[in-house]
């Protein structure tokens, strides 16, 4: 369902073929082959648009600060703050932040600082290179206090792995 705004969506798309990096059967641990490419039945991005992906070194990522958007379907969104805009429940309405930042890498996760809440694993982090939006990475995980609940950090897939998923050099 692209395009899905207060619950409401004109198309569905149904998935033929799944091809992921992790097997959760197997584990339940954060990796960095937390993924998942669906192959849809019929091409989406005719209609709704398309935003590609670029595979960028984490010096560039993390030396470009506050110049990432992230976008995700996240249980949290819409908040008190927003839910007089929208009649649908949490999850059913993307959210949106600009100015996040990738911090760093560590065992081939990077870790950034987008807003992220339950849901909006998968949700692209959007870079723009020469005027057009890419996708940097796809969130992946968030780290919270055990105690209180608080996040301290997200982590993210680094994109090569869909270059090699493709053969694209």
């Amino acid at each position: 369902m692209p395009n899905v705004i207060d619950k409401n969506y004109e198309d569905v798309a149904e998935v033929e073929q799944v091809y992921y990096g992790t097997d959760f059967k197997q584990s339940s641990d954060i990796s960095a082959n937390d993924w998942a490419i669906l192959k849809l039945n019929h091409p989406l991005g005719r209609k709704y648009g398309h935003v590609g992906w670029k595979s960028i070194p984490t010096s560039t990522l993390t030396h470009n600060q506050k110049a990432f958007f992230f976008v995700g379907y996240s249980r949290d969104f819409p908040n008190d703050r927003y839910q007089k805009y929208f009649s649908a429940r949490p999850g059913w309405t993307a959210s949106y932040e600009a100015g996040c930042s990738i911090v760093s890498e560590e065992s081939g996760l990077l870790l950034h600082d987008c807003a992220t809440a339950k849901g909006s694993s998968g949700g692209p982090i959007i870079g723009v290179i020469n005027g057009n939006p890419y996708i940097v990475a796809l969130n992946n995980a968030e780290y919270k206090d055990s105690r209180t609940g608080q996040d301290i950090i997200n982590f993210a897939v680094k994109m090569d792995f869909l270059d090699k998923l493709t053969d694209r050099k």
